[in-house]
């Protein structure tokens, strides 16, 4: 059986075992196999691993797209490798955005609300939370600009300008309201409604700044379904020309050369 069939039979030394009967892979996969690569430096088994994790997260992705011509374009070698490279950048980029943020929120709180280093250092539980939903909003992002042909590049781009936008506000959101949400415990709100009401706020404030500061990923989105949809459209036409010659060797006259003997 090839390593990069997601049945792969169970092995208790193999992260990518743990979570399989569910059907999919736990959210700390990727954690593990990093973790294993800077201990061992083992970069064969890490790219063996990678290439597991591609074929089983894509399965998973091609389970919840309804579009035929997007399942197609998906399967295309180098496409779902080039998508999971932009929700890695998406999230980079929204961690990068997030950085500032966060360390002005820890020192205010741990110097002058006077609550310490050690409970400020709490609003870092947020940050896996945020990088999961950015990667996964790009990596959507970039999905869906397949569905788009490459003689509408206009709506492309458009799709991809507005979806790059969301995946930002989506991780901003995230990160703020989890981390408001923890605030509860230090300067809470008269009631929890609202508390959430105002950590809400907030947090829309903060997706807006995220969102807008992600948007030079645009180009990045939008070129995964350019490739795709050119890549496709040339084989398509290759394919088309292929069948025009079959069908006119087939439909040609069959000449019988006789030869006379004299």
């Amino acid at each position: 059986m090839s390593d990069l069939d997601p049945a792969h039979p169970d092995d208790p030394n193999d992260p990518l075992s743990a979570g399989r009967p569910s059907g999919g892979l736990p959210w700390y996969t990727d954690l593990m196999v990093t973790s294993h690569l800077l201990l061992t430096r083992d970069h064969a088994q890490h790219e063996a691993w990678t290439e597991r994790i591609d074929a089983v997260e894509l399965e998973e992705v091609m389970s919840t797209v309804p579009s035929v011509q997007v399942r197609q374009r998906l399967r295309r070698p180098g496409v779902w490798r080039r998508i999971r490279k932009v929700g890695l950048v998406g999230a980079t980029s929204s961690t990068a955005v997030a950085i500032p943020w966060l360390a002005w929120l820890m020192t205010v709180y741990a110097e002058p609300l006077g609550f310490g280093w050690g409970v400020a250092s709490t609003f870092l539980l947020a940050m896996p939370f945020m990088w999961w939903t950015a990667r996964h909003l790009f990596e959507r992002a970039a999905i869906a600009t397949l569905a788009h042909d490459d003689d509408r590049p206009e709506r492309r781009w458009r799709t991809a300008g507005l979806l790059t936008f969301t995946s930002g506000f989506g991780a901003g959101f995230v990160l703020v309201f989890l981390q408001g949400l923890l605030t509860w415990f230090m300067t809470p709100a008269p009631t929890i409604g609202m508390e959430v009401m105002i950590d809400a706020s907030v947090a829309a404030m903060a997706g807006v700044f995220f969102g807008a500061l992600t948007l030079w990923l645009t180009p990045l989105v939008a070129m995964v379904g350019e490739r795709t949809a050119r890549a496709f459209g040339e084989s398509t036409a290759q394919g088309e020309r292929a069948t025009e010659v079959r069908e006119a060797q087939v439909a040609a006259p069959a000449y019988t050369v006789v030869e006379e003997r004299g």
